[in-house]
This record gives C-alpha cells, sequence and structure tokens, in this order.
C-alpha cells in the first residue's frame, strides 16, 4: 500500500509569532528564512500560519494561510505570490 506512494514535500510550517521583531517592510522569502535560520537550508517549501497579532507591515513571499493573510493585511503588510 505505501511503498509506491509519492515522495511529496510537506511544507514546513511557521507561526506567524516568528515575525513579530522583524524589522517594518521587511520582505519574507525562503531565502531569507534559511538566513536566519528559522528553517533549515534544504527545505523547499514553507507555510506561515496565523495566531498572533502582527505589528509591522512586512511583505510575504511565501505561502500563508487564510488566517495569516488577515493578520498581514491588517497589519499594513502584503501577500505577494512566490
Amino acid at each position: 500500500k505505501g511503498k509506491n506512494k509519492s515522495f511529496v514535500a510537506k511544507p514546513q510550517i511557521l507561526s506567524l509569532d516568528k515575525f513579530v521583531k522583524w524589522p517594518k517592510s521587511t520582505e519574507v522569502t525562503l531565502a531569507h528564512l534559511i538566513e536566519r535560520k528559522l528553517i533549515k537550508s534544504g527545505t523547499i517549501a514553507v507555510k506561515i500560519l496565523g495566531g498572533t497579532k502582527l505589528e509591522s507591515a512586512l511583505t510575504f513571499k511565501v505561502p500563508v494561510s487564510a488566517s495569516a493573510a488577515k493578520a498581514i493585511e491588517k497589519a499594513g503588510g502584503k501577500i505577494e505570490s512566490a
């Protein structure tokens, strides 16, 4: 049953609270997340989940959940397709 299962990379999940102290108008990309050691260098997929209030306006260029999108836009940030 599971022998021929395709290997689909599951995204690494990050909470929105990891970005609370980031400077205003910073771009959040896969490269920046690796640079700040929030994810491992071999990671190819990431998803940002909500659950906390965001203070600064950031530009996200990685996939985000619906609740994270609301919090980002409420803080004045933008979501751009990756």
